[in-house]
């Protein structure tokens, strides 16, 4: 995971990623969170 800041974000002009912003929590309380609302793999 790499943190940037806003004005960083704004000239990724060709790049792609995920922007993950939090709003208070602990980083496992959104991995648990996000693991709910995922799909399951098929076995």
């Amino acid at each position: 995971m790499k943190h940037i800041t806003l004005n960083e974000a704004r000239q990724t002009n060709g790049m792609e990623g995920l922007v993950i912003q939090g709003c208070g929590g602990g980083l496992n309380e959104w991995i648990d969170g996000s693991a709910v609302c995922s799909p399951k793999p098929e076995p």
